[in-house]
Protein backbone atom coordinates (compact mmCIF):
# COMPACT_ATOMS: atom_id res chain seq x y z
CA UNK A 1 0.00 0.00 0.00
CA UNK A 2 1.18 3.15 -0.96
CA UNK A 3 1.46 6.14 1.36
CA UNK A 4 -0.85 8.53 -0.85
CA UNK A 5 -3.04 5.40 -0.62
CA UNK A 6 -2.54 5.36 3.15
CA UNK A 7 -3.51 8.39 3.79
CA UNK A 8 -6.16 8.27 2.11
CA UNK A 9 -7.63 5.23 3.39
CA UNK A 10 -7.29 6.57 7.19
CA UNK A 11 -8.01 10.08 6.79
CA UNK A 12 -11.55 9.10 5.36
CA UNK A 13 -11.91 6.67 8.18
CA UNK A 14 -11.12 9.31 10.86
CA UNK A 15 -13.70 11.55 9.22
CA UNK A 16 -16.33 8.81 9.22
CA UNK A 17 -15.63 7.78 12.77
CA UNK A 18 -15.28 11.24 14.35
CA UNK A 19 -18.02 10.94 16.69
CA UNK A 20 -17.44 7.08 17.82
CA UNK A 21 -17.58 5.53 20.69
CA UNK A 22 -13.39 5.15 21.83
CA UNK A 23 -13.41 1.89 23.46
CA UNK A 24 -9.97 0.75 24.77
CA UNK A 25 -9.06 -1.66 22.39
CA UNK A 26 -10.02 -0.37 19.18
CA UNK A 27 -8.31 -0.84 16.29
CA UNK A 28 -8.79 0.94 12.67
CA UNK A 29 -10.27 -0.96 9.84
CA UNK A 30 -8.36 1.67 7.36
CA UNK A 31 -5.06 1.77 6.16
CA UNK A 32 -3.72 -2.18 7.62
CA UNK A 33 -0.90 -3.94 6.44
CA UNK A 34 0.89 -1.11 5.21
CA UNK A 35 3.93 -2.93 5.86
CA UNK A 36 4.17 -6.37 7.07
CA UNK A 37 6.89 -9.02 7.67
CA UNK A 38 7.92 -12.60 5.93
CA UNK A 39 5.87 -14.53 8.20
CA UNK A 40 2.40 -12.83 7.69
CA UNK A 41 0.98 -15.10 5.62
CA UNK A 42 2.01 -18.22 7.21
CA UNK A 43 0.27 -16.89 10.27
CA UNK A 44 -2.57 -15.79 8.62
CA UNK A 45 -2.89 -19.24 7.17
CA UNK A 46 -2.19 -20.90 11.32
CA UNK A 47 -5.47 -18.66 12.79
CA UNK A 48 -3.71 -15.84 13.35
CA UNK A 49 -5.59 -11.98 13.56
CA UNK A 50 -3.30 -9.29 12.71
CA UNK A 51 -3.27 -6.17 14.90
CA UNK A 52 -1.44 -2.68 13.67
CA UNK A 53 1.77 -2.01 15.33
CA UNK A 54 2.43 1.44 13.84
CA UNK A 55 2.18 0.71 10.13
CA UNK A 56 2.75 -2.90 10.27
CA UNK A 57 0.73 -5.85 10.82
CA UNK A 58 2.39 -6.59 13.97
CA UNK A 59 2.42 -9.79 15.95
CA UNK A 60 -0.64 -12.11 16.24
CA UNK A 61 -3.81 -14.15 18.21
CA UNK A 62 -4.53 -17.68 17.63
CA UNK A 63 -8.49 -18.01 17.02
CA UNK A 64 -10.52 -21.16 16.39
CA UNK A 65 -11.04 -21.51 12.55
CA UNK A 66 -15.30 -22.32 13.31
CA UNK A 67 -15.85 -18.34 14.04
CA UNK A 68 -16.06 -15.34 11.80
CA UNK A 69 -12.41 -14.68 10.91
CA UNK A 70 -13.41 -11.43 9.36
CA UNK A 71 -11.48 -8.85 11.45
CA UNK A 72 -14.49 -6.31 11.01
CA UNK A 73 -16.45 -9.01 12.96
CA UNK A 74 -13.63 -9.86 15.35
CA UNK A 75 -12.94 -6.41 16.30
CA UNK A 76 -17.03 -6.28 17.72
CA UNK A 77 -15.61 -8.14 20.72
CA UNK A 78 -13.14 -5.46 21.45
CA UNK A 79 -16.62 -2.56 21.48
CA UNK A 80 -16.88 -2.80 25.72
CA UNK A 81 -15.14 -1.12 29.07
CA UNK A 82 -15.82 -4.62 30.49
CA UNK A 83 -13.67 -7.76 29.67
CA UNK A 84 -12.91 -8.26 25.76
CA UNK A 85 -14.81 -11.18 24.30
CA UNK A 86 -11.52 -12.39 23.86
CA UNK A 87 -10.89 -12.45 27.18
CA UNK A 88 -10.25 -16.58 27.36
CA UNK A 89 -8.25 -17.10 24.30
CA UNK A 90 -5.22 -14.19 25.52
CA UNK A 91 -5.63 -15.59 29.01
CA UNK A 92 -5.25 -19.32 27.19
CA UNK A 93 -1.86 -17.66 25.31
CA UNK A 94 -0.58 -15.95 28.52
CA UNK A 95 -0.61 -19.05 30.43
CA UNK A 96 1.21 -21.35 27.82
CA UNK A 97 3.67 -19.18 28.04
CA UNK A 98 3.42 -18.96 32.35
CA UNK A 99 3.20 -22.74 32.52
CA UNK A 100 4.85 -24.49 29.29
CA UNK A 101 6.19 -22.60 26.24
CA UNK A 102 4.77 -19.84 23.57
CA UNK A 103 5.85 -18.76 20.18
CA UNK A 104 5.70 -14.88 19.67
CA UNK A 105 6.14 -13.07 16.08
CA UNK A 106 8.27 -9.94 17.59
CA UNK A 107 9.86 -9.07 13.72
CA UNK A 108 7.68 -5.41 14.22
CA UNK A 109 10.29 -4.79 16.43
CA UNK A 110 13.04 -2.47 15.51
CA UNK A 111 16.45 -3.89 14.71
CA UNK A 112 19.39 -1.40 14.04
CA UNK A 113 23.35 -1.60 13.52
CA UNK A 114 25.57 0.73 15.13
CA UNK A 115 28.54 0.79 13.15
CA UNK A 116 31.51 3.16 12.55
CA UNK A 117 34.58 4.39 13.91
CA UNK A 118 32.74 6.87 16.80
CA UNK A 119 30.28 3.75 17.24
CA UNK A 120 31.28 3.66 21.22
CA UNK A 121 31.47 7.51 21.03
CA UNK A 122 27.87 7.06 20.24
CA UNK A 123 26.85 4.44 22.62
CA UNK A 124 28.41 6.44 25.20
CA UNK A 125 26.16 9.54 24.43
CA UNK A 126 23.29 7.79 23.76
CA UNK A 127 22.92 4.86 25.81
CA UNK A 128 22.25 4.83 29.87
CA UNK A 129 23.99 1.32 30.59
CA UNK A 130 27.99 0.43 30.75
CA UNK A 131 28.62 -1.26 26.93
CA UNK A 132 31.93 -1.17 28.03
CA UNK A 133 31.61 -5.19 28.53
CA UNK A 134 32.18 -8.44 26.72
CA UNK A 135 31.18 -9.25 22.91
CA UNK A 136 28.78 -11.58 24.14
CA UNK A 137 26.73 -9.34 26.56
CA UNK A 138 23.23 -7.98 25.66
CA UNK A 139 22.76 -4.96 27.70
CA UNK A 140 19.09 -3.36 28.56
CA UNK A 141 19.54 0.28 28.00
CA UNK A 142 17.84 3.50 28.17
CA UNK A 143 17.91 6.68 25.95
CA UNK A 144 17.59 9.60 27.60
CA UNK A 145 16.43 13.37 26.51
CA UNK A 146 18.50 16.78 27.49
CA UNK A 147 16.06 16.74 30.52
CA UNK A 148 16.42 13.17 31.64
CA UNK A 149 13.25 11.70 30.13
CA UNK A 150 13.21 8.45 28.59
CA UNK A 151 12.92 8.76 25.09
CA UNK A 152 13.39 4.91 24.24
CA UNK A 153 14.78 1.73 25.81
CA UNK A 154 15.99 -0.81 23.73
CA UNK A 155 18.59 -3.94 24.40
CA UNK A 156 22.20 -3.31 23.03
CA UNK A 157 24.11 -6.95 21.97
CA UNK A 158 27.44 -5.97 22.07
CA UNK A 159 29.72 -6.74 19.21
CA UNK A 160 33.23 -7.06 17.71
CA UNK A 161 32.61 -7.85 14.06
CA UNK A 162 31.37 -11.12 12.24
CA UNK A 163 31.84 -13.60 9.44
CA UNK A 164 29.33 -12.12 7.33
CA UNK A 165 25.49 -12.55 6.71
CA UNK A 166 22.74 -10.01 7.75
CA UNK A 167 22.70 -11.59 11.27
CA UNK A 168 26.63 -11.35 11.83
CA UNK A 169 27.81 -8.42 9.73
CA UNK A 170 31.32 -7.58 9.10
CA UNK A 171 32.74 -4.18 10.31
CA UNK A 172 36.19 -2.59 12.10
CA UNK A 173 35.88 -2.27 15.67
CA UNK A 174 33.29 -2.26 18.18
CA UNK A 175 29.97 -2.35 17.04
CA UNK A 176 26.19 -2.88 18.53
CA UNK A 177 23.06 -4.61 17.58
CA UNK A 178 20.16 -2.61 19.05
CA UNK A 179 16.44 -3.71 19.87
CA UNK A 180 13.40 -1.44 20.37
CA UNK A 181 10.20 -2.08 20.74
CA UNK A 182 7.79 -1.30 17.78
CA UNK A 183 5.78 1.34 19.33
CA UNK A 184 9.27 3.53 19.48
CA UNK A 185 11.35 2.03 16.46
CA UNK A 186 11.13 4.99 14.13
CA UNK A 187 11.09 7.25 17.45
CA UNK A 188 14.71 5.65 18.37
CA UNK A 189 16.08 5.47 15.03
CA UNK A 190 15.49 9.38 14.67
CA UNK A 191 17.15 9.82 18.08
CA UNK A 192 20.24 7.85 17.41
CA UNK A 193 20.58 9.57 14.28
CA UNK A 194 20.10 13.16 15.98
CA UNK A 195 22.46 12.41 18.54
CA UNK A 196 25.25 11.22 15.73
CA UNK A 197 24.64 14.15 13.20
CA UNK A 198 24.39 16.90 16.53
CA UNK A 199 27.83 15.91 17.84
CA UNK A 200 28.89 15.12 14.27
CA UNK A 201 30.27 11.77 15.07
CA UNK A 202 31.30 8.96 12.20
CA UNK A 203 28.77 6.27 13.19
CA UNK A 204 26.38 4.78 10.70
CA UNK A 205 22.96 3.26 12.07
CA UNK A 206 21.77 1.03 9.67
CA UNK A 207 17.85 -0.24 9.37
CA UNK A 208 17.57 -4.00 9.57
CA UNK A 209 13.77 -4.19 11.07
CA UNK A 210 12.67 -5.55 7.49
CA UNK A 211 15.77 -7.82 6.45
CA UNK A 212 15.32 -9.77 9.83
CA UNK A 213 12.15 -11.61 12.00
CA UNK A 214 12.50 -12.12 15.47
CA UNK A 215 10.81 -15.42 16.92
CA UNK A 216 10.79 -15.38 20.59
CA UNK A 217 10.16 -18.67 22.65
CA UNK A 218 9.56 -18.16 26.08
CA UNK A 219 8.09 -20.26 28.58
CA UNK A 220 8.95 -22.99 31.46
CA UNK A 221 9.46 -25.37 28.55
CA UNK A 222 11.11 -23.27 25.88
CA UNK A 223 14.97 -24.43 26.66
CA UNK A 224 14.05 -28.05 26.16
CA UNK A 225 11.71 -27.40 23.21
CA UNK A 226 14.62 -25.18 21.87
CA UNK A 227 17.48 -27.74 22.16
CA UNK A 228 15.62 -30.34 20.13
CA UNK A 229 16.19 -27.58 16.94
CA UNK A 230 20.06 -26.67 17.73
CA UNK A 231 23.27 -28.43 18.88
CA UNK A 232 24.52 -25.18 20.51
CA UNK A 233 24.52 -25.63 24.69
CA UNK A 234 21.80 -23.69 25.89
CA UNK A 235 22.04 -24.70 29.86
CA UNK A 236 22.35 -21.89 32.26
CA UNK A 237 26.51 -22.10 31.81
CA UNK A 238 26.80 -22.70 28.16
CA UNK A 239 24.20 -19.44 27.41
CA UNK A 240 24.09 -17.27 30.47
CA UNK A 241 20.75 -14.82 30.76
CA UNK A 242 21.64 -11.76 28.76
CA UNK A 243 24.05 -12.80 26.28
CA UNK A 244 24.21 -13.53 22.86
CA UNK A 245 25.16 -16.47 19.91
CA UNK A 246 25.16 -17.04 16.47
CA UNK A 247 23.61 -20.60 16.41
CA UNK A 248 21.86 -23.43 13.84
CA UNK A 249 18.46 -24.16 13.98
CA UNK A 250 17.40 -27.02 12.21
CA UNK A 251 14.40 -27.50 10.05
CA UNK A 252 13.53 -30.85 11.83
CA UNK A 253 13.43 -31.63 15.36
CA UNK A 254 16.66 -33.87 16.77
CA UNK A 255 17.98 -33.74 13.07
CA UNK A 256 21.04 -32.14 13.34
CA UNK A 257 22.15 -33.81 9.55
CA UNK A 258 18.93 -32.02 8.26
CA UNK A 259 18.52 -28.36 6.52
CA UNK A 260 20.19 -25.35 8.97
CA UNK A 261 19.73 -21.72 9.16
CA UNK A 262 22.20 -19.52 11.09
CA UNK A 263 20.61 -16.82 13.23
CA UNK A 264 21.27 -14.54 16.03
CA UNK A 265 20.12 -15.78 19.77
CA UNK A 266 19.15 -13.67 22.33
CA UNK A 267 18.62 -14.93 25.62
CA UNK A 268 16.48 -12.20 27.10
CA UNK A 269 12.81 -11.90 27.91
CA UNK A 270 9.82 -9.83 27.98
CA UNK A 271 7.75 -11.93 29.68
CA UNK A 272 9.88 -12.48 33.01
CA UNK A 273 9.97 -16.65 31.60
CA UNK A 274 12.88 -18.88 30.46
CA UNK A 275 13.59 -18.17 27.12
CA UNK A 276 15.30 -17.13 23.55
CA UNK A 277 14.66 -14.74 21.09
CA UNK A 278 15.56 -16.27 17.45
CA UNK A 279 16.36 -13.21 15.16
CA UNK A 280 16.09 -14.32 11.98
CA UNK A 281 17.26 -12.73 8.50
CA UNK A 282 13.60 -12.57 6.68
CA UNK A 283 14.72 -15.08 3.97
CA UNK A 284 15.18 -17.83 6.21
CA UNK A 285 12.29 -17.46 8.88
CA UNK A 286 9.34 -19.31 6.70
CA UNK A 287 11.21 -22.40 7.26
CA UNK A 288 12.44 -21.50 10.85
CA UNK A 289 9.09 -20.59 12.21
CA UNK A 290 7.08 -23.90 10.73
CA UNK A 291 9.90 -26.51 12.23
CA UNK A 292 8.99 -24.30 15.74
CA UNK A 293 5.32 -24.52 14.75
CA UNK A 294 5.43 -28.25 14.71
CA UNK A 295 7.03 -28.40 18.31
CA UNK A 296 4.51 -30.18 20.52
CA UNK A 297 3.62 -28.43 23.58
CA UNK A 298 4.75 -24.72 21.72
CA UNK A 299 1.67 -22.60 21.42
CA UNK A 300 1.59 -19.66 19.03
CA UNK A 301 0.99 -16.67 21.09
CA UNK A 302 -0.11 -12.56 19.93
CA UNK A 303 0.74 -9.05 20.94
CA UNK A 304 -2.26 -9.13 23.89
CA UNK A 305 -1.10 -11.89 25.69
CA UNK A 306 2.43 -10.73 25.78
CA UNK A 307 1.47 -7.30 27.32
CA UNK A 308 -0.44 -8.59 29.92
CA UNK A 309 2.63 -10.56 30.75
CA UNK A 310 5.16 -7.40 30.75
CA UNK A 311 5.52 -4.03 31.88
CA UNK A 312 7.57 -0.85 31.14
CA UNK A 313 5.44 -0.61 27.73
CA UNK A 314 7.24 2.58 26.36
CA UNK A 315 4.68 5.65 25.06
CA UNK A 316 2.31 4.02 28.04
CA UNK A 317 3.47 3.47 31.38
CA UNK A 318 6.71 4.61 30.38
CA UNK A 319 7.37 7.95 28.42
CA UNK A 320 9.79 10.85 27.51
CA UNK A 321 8.28 13.01 30.51
CA UNK A 322 9.60 9.81 33.12
CA UNK A 323 13.06 9.74 34.73
CA UNK A 324 14.32 6.58 35.22
CA UNK A 325 14.68 7.25 39.06
CA UNK A 326 10.72 7.62 39.00
CA UNK A 327 10.03 4.76 36.54
CA UNK A 328 12.30 2.21 38.87
CA UNK A 329 14.82 1.69 36.10
CA UNK A 330 17.74 3.60 37.88
CA UNK A 331 19.64 0.38 37.68
CA UNK A 332 20.15 0.54 34.37
CA UNK A 333 21.75 3.98 34.30
CA UNK A 334 26.00 4.27 35.06
CA UNK A 335 27.31 6.12 37.60
CA UNK A 336 29.92 7.51 35.76
CA UNK A 337 29.69 8.77 32.14
CA UNK A 338 28.90 11.45 29.82
CA UNK A 339 25.75 10.52 28.71
CA UNK A 340 22.53 12.65 27.88
CA UNK A 341 20.43 13.17 30.89
CA UNK A 342 22.89 12.28 33.30
CA UNK A 343 22.67 15.22 35.29
CA UNK A 344 19.42 14.70 36.11
CA UNK A 345 19.19 10.84 36.76
CA UNK A 346 22.02 12.06 39.27
CA UNK A 347 19.79 14.57 41.03
CA UNK A 348 16.97 12.84 41.27
CA UNK A 349 19.06 9.75 43.13
CA UNK A 350 20.41 11.94 45.02
CA UNK A 351 17.46 14.33 46.05
CA UNK A 352 14.44 12.40 45.86
CA UNK A 353 11.38 12.65 43.03
CA UNK A 354 8.21 13.80 43.29
CA UNK A 355 6.58 11.05 41.61
CA UNK A 356 7.26 6.96 41.88
CA UNK A 357 6.60 3.71 39.48
CA UNK A 358 4.32 1.87 41.44
CA UNK A 359 2.04 -1.56 40.38
CA UNK A 360 -1.33 -2.42 41.94
CA UNK A 361 -3.52 -5.46 42.23
CA UNK A 362 -7.02 -5.54 42.58
CA UNK A 363 -9.08 -8.41 44.27
CA UNK A 364 -12.03 -7.20 42.49
CA UNK A 365 -12.66 -9.01 38.83
CA UNK A 366 -13.07 -5.83 37.15
CA UNK A 367 -11.53 -4.79 33.49
CA UNK A 368 -9.07 -1.80 33.70
CA UNK A 369 -7.04 -0.38 31.02
CA UNK A 370 -5.34 2.76 31.66
CA UNK A 371 -6.25 6.15 32.93
CA UNK A 372 -8.52 5.12 35.99
CA UNK A 373 -7.72 6.90 39.23
CA UNK A 374 -5.19 6.07 42.17
CA UNK A 375 -6.65 6.89 45.77
CA UNK A 376 -4.47 7.09 48.66
CA UNK A 377 -6.34 7.06 52.06
CA UNK A 378 -9.32 8.80 50.12
CA UNK A 379 -7.09 11.48 48.10
CA UNK A 380 -6.24 11.00 44.46
CA UNK A 381 -2.56 10.60 44.02
CA UNK A 382 -2.30 9.79 40.49
CA UNK A 383 -3.74 7.49 37.65
CA UNK A 384 -2.77 3.79 36.21
CA UNK A 385 -0.83 4.45 32.91
CA UNK A 386 -1.69 0.83 32.05
CA UNK A 387 -4.45 -1.76 33.02
CA UNK A 388 -4.67 -5.49 32.02
CA UNK A 389 -5.47 -9.25 34.02
CA UNK A 390 -2.68 -10.91 35.16
CA UNK A 391 -3.94 -14.16 34.07
CA UNK A 392 -0.86 -16.36 36.31
CA UNK A 393 -2.28 -14.26 39.65
CA UNK A 394 -5.67 -13.99 38.36
CA UNK A 395 -6.54 -10.70 38.98
CA UNK A 396 -6.60 -7.02 37.46
CA UNK A 397 -3.08 -5.17 37.09
CA UNK A 398 -2.14 -2.06 37.17
CA UNK A 399 0.71 0.42 36.66
CA UNK A 400 0.53 3.95 37.51
CA UNK A 401 2.67 6.89 39.31
CA UNK A 402 1.86 8.20 43.07
CA UNK A 403 2.53 11.65 43.78
CA UNK A 404 2.63 13.60 47.20
CA UNK A 405 1.31 16.89 46.91
CA UNK A 406 4.58 18.09 45.15
CA UNK A 407 6.63 16.76 47.95
CA UNK A 408 8.86 13.46 47.72
CA UNK A 409 7.84 9.71 47.42
CA UNK A 410 9.65 7.67 49.67
CA UNK A 411 9.48 4.43 49.90
CA UNK A 412 7.46 4.75 53.57
CA UNK A 413 5.41 7.05 51.91
CA UNK A 414 4.29 4.39 49.47
CA UNK A 415 4.08 1.04 51.80
CA UNK A 416 1.69 3.10 54.80
CA UNK A 417 -1.39 4.15 52.46
CA UNK A 418 -4.37 2.26 51.63
CA UNK A 419 -5.01 2.06 48.37
CA UNK A 420 -8.34 2.22 45.84
CA UNK A 421 -8.59 2.11 42.52
CA UNK A 422 -11.79 3.87 40.88
CA UNK A 423 -12.95 2.10 37.76
CA UNK A 424 -16.36 3.81 36.33
CA UNK A 425 -17.05 5.88 38.90
CA UNK A 426 -16.56 2.86 41.59
CA UNK A 427 -13.53 2.62 43.96
CA UNK A 428 -11.96 -0.81 44.37
CA UNK A 429 -9.68 -1.79 47.10
CA UNK A 430 -6.06 -2.02 45.98
CA UNK A 431 -2.83 -3.40 47.31
CA UNK A 432 0.61 -1.63 46.22
CA UNK A 433 3.64 -3.36 45.02
CA UNK A 434 6.74 -1.42 44.56
CA UNK A 435 7.93 -4.59 42.39
CA UNK A 436 6.51 -6.71 40.28
CA UNK A 437 3.95 -9.64 42.01
CA UNK A 438 4.99 -12.06 39.86
CA UNK A 439 8.49 -13.75 40.74
CA UNK A 440 9.90 -11.07 42.77
CA UNK A 441 13.19 -13.27 43.02
CA UNK A 442 13.90 -13.25 39.64
CA UNK A 443 14.24 -17.11 39.33
CA UNK A 444 12.31 -18.21 36.43
CA UNK A 445 14.17 -16.46 33.74
CA UNK A 446 17.06 -18.58 35.32
CA UNK A 447 14.93 -21.40 34.50
CA UNK A 448 14.47 -21.87 38.49
CA UNK A 449 10.49 -23.34 38.97
CA UNK A 450 10.28 -23.89 42.56
CA UNK A 451 8.14 -22.30 45.05
CA UNK A 452 7.75 -18.51 44.18
CA UNK A 453 7.46 -15.75 46.73
CA UNK A 454 5.84 -12.60 46.37
CA UNK A 455 6.99 -10.52 48.95
CA UNK A 456 8.40 -7.76 46.29
CA UNK A 457 9.15 -5.22 48.79
CA UNK A 458 12.34 -7.40 49.51
CA UNK A 459 13.45 -7.95 46.27
CA UNK A 460 16.72 -7.14 44.96
CA UNK A 461 17.08 -7.58 40.88
CA UNK A 462 19.71 -10.27 39.90
CA UNK A 463 22.86 -9.35 38.38
CA UNK A 464 21.71 -10.24 34.88
CA UNK A 465 18.01 -8.98 35.86
CA UNK A 466 16.34 -6.13 33.76
CA UNK A 467 13.04 -4.77 32.98
CA UNK A 468 12.77 -7.46 30.28
CA UNK A 469 13.90 -9.89 33.23
CA UNK A 470 9.94 -9.46 34.69
CA UNK A 471 6.75 -9.79 33.59
CA UNK A 472 3.81 -7.92 34.53
CA UNK A 473 2.47 -10.63 37.13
Amino acid sequence: MSRPHWMRETSHEAYARNYNIVFPHDEHLAGRDASHDALHQELVEDGAIRVQQYDWGGAHSDYPRNIDQRYEEILKGEHSFDFSKHHNIIGEEALACRNAAALFNMSYYGKFYLTGPDAQRTADLAFTADLSKHDDRVVYSLLLNDKGGVEADVTVSILDGGTGGLHEPIFKGRGYYVVTSGFSANHTLAHLRRIINTHKLRATITDVTKQMCILSVQGPDSQRILQRYTDAGLSNDAFPVNTHRSIHVTKAANKPEDKRYRCRALRVTWSGELGWELHVPSAHAIPVYKALSRAKGLRNAGWRALTSLRYHLWNSDLRADDNPVEAGLGFACRKDGDYIGNEHVTRAKANGVTKKYAFFTLDDKVAIFGQEAIFRNGEPVGYLRRGDYAFYLDKPIGIGYVTNKGDLVTKDYLKEGHYEIEVLGEKHKATLHLKSPFDPNGQRLLGNYGPQGMDENTHEPHAGQNERAGGSE
